[in-house]
């Protein structure tokens, strides 16, 4: 995954000591309530994540596996996961139950130059698969179109908003352990917002709601493509409604 993972700061608990490559790190802890991001706004949610430095080590453009490693393992319904991130020499561990925000520890270690740091993540994945966890891949991501058609003013805001839109659902994605911010597209019709999606189910309200509140956007739709750059979207808001792209 991309560029701006190591922009973030974490609050660490706890004492520094050595780990077992003999580099110094520090073993932070990150503790933040448990929620459910469904039933909360998006922009709350990314708010509550910044104000508790906890942000999103995710990013849109995979840079190779070793990156950015995922796993995950159904429990009660439920899809938990492990997400290994690196950004430079750090490696940053993260729990949680896709679609919320957990109070489950997180760490951040910091290691030597001379340590094979793609060969330990291996060792973490590959361990937790062991426990029965499965490596999520591209094909587990759902591509979800969040599609806005705007007035001439509105079109504008969004257009001049790009950026912190991109940093706002990549949040808001990142936080959940939910996917991840893929690409946008202005077109003379209409904004599409192209997403990468394990469970759609837990971002159709909040998405909705964030462009409604943020950008007085209310004519929206969000769809759900059977295949991967796929035209013919099943909808996801209005539920039901299929739709092509306009893009």
């Amino acid at each position: 995954m991309s560029s701006d993972r190591g922009n973030g700061s974490f609050r660490c608990i706890g004492k520094s000591e050595t780990d077992r490559c003999g580099t110094d790190h520090d073993p932070c802890q990150f503790y933040y309530d448990r929620r459910e991001v469904r039933s909360r706004s998006l922009i709350e949610g990314i708010q509550d994540s910044k104000q508790k430095n906890l942000t999103s080590k995710k990013s849109s453009e995979h840079e190779g596996e070793d990156d950015w490693m995922q796993v995950i393992q159904t429990k009660d319904g439920r899809d938990h996961y492990w997400m290994y991130v690196k950004d430079g020499r750090t490696l940053y561990t993260l729990q949680g139950i896709v679609g919320e925000i957990t109070e489950e520890p997180e760490s951040e270690q910091k290691f030597s130059r001379f340590f094979n740091l793609d060969g330990y993540i291996r060792e973490l994945v590959e361990a937790k698969i062991v426990d029965g966890y499965r490596l999520v891949d591209e094909q587990d991501f759902k591509e979800v179109i969040v599609e806005l058609t705007c007035k001439e003013e509105q079109y504008d805001a969004v257009w001049e908003s790009r950026s912190k839109i991109e940093e706002d659902l990549e949040e808001f994605l990142g936080v959940t352990g939910n996917g991840y911010f893929l690409e946008d597209d202005y077109g003379p019709e209409a904004i599409e917002f192209v997403l990468y999606v394990l469970d759609p189910s837990y971002i159709v309200e909040p998405v909705v709601e964030y462009f409604k509140e943020q950008y007085d956007v209310t004519q929206i739709r969000m769809g759900q493509a059977k295949v991967h750059y796929g035209r013919r979207l099943t909808g996801l808001y209005p539920a039901g409604k299929n739709f092509n792209r306009k893009n």
